[in-house]
């Protein structure tokens, strides 16, 4: 007997999602699984510390929902894993800009007009028009405002030179 198996149902199916790829498939980036670091690990030796009281918030938000636990904890796992892909797609964004056109989507993203845009980074406000036209390309939006909905929980305020 192993000690998952003690585990309520939710962490079993957890624990056997994380289990690694033996049919050597690869990763979207084209390296083979198993070349991950943490897949890599003999499944005996991974050790998954859960916190007593982030266990006791789970049961006590399932019981206040009126579902099981399973359920609960499958959704926010799942809810979790979509907000970490959605950063990481912003952050490989933000990474794909210019350091320019950074400092453009940073002060646009504190509400800034063009024209205070220009005038903090001296640059003509057709400048800052044509690297916000870059952004939107980069970014794949044709508003600004798509732009700073996309970052709006992004703190730019040491962008700030005023």
């Amino acid at each position: 007997m192993h000690v998952i198996d003690l585990a309520p149902p939710w962490l079993r199916v957890l624990w056997n999602r994380l289990q690694p790829q033996s049919d050597g498939r690869r990763s979207a980036r084209g390296h083979p699984a198993n070349r991950d670091p943490y897949l890599s690990q003999d499944p005996e030796s991974r050790i998954f510390d859960l916190n007593a009281d982030l266990i006791e918030s789970v049961y006590a938000l399932a019981r206040q929902e009126g579902r099981p636990a399973d359920q609960l904890v499958g959704e926010l796992l799942a809810a979790g894993l979509e907000q970490r892909q959605r950063d990481n797609a912003l952050w490989e964004l933000w990474l794909s800009l210019t350091p320019r056109e950074q400092q453009v989507t940073a002060l646009v993203c504190q509400g800034y007009t063009y024209r205070q845009v220009g005038l903090q980074l001296m640059i003509s406000p057709e400048t800052v028009k044509s690297h916000a036209r870059n952004i939107l390309r980069k970014f794949d939006v044709h508003r600004i405002d798509e732009v700073r909905q996309a970052l709006g929980e992004w703190d730019f305020s040491a962008w700030n030179k005023f």
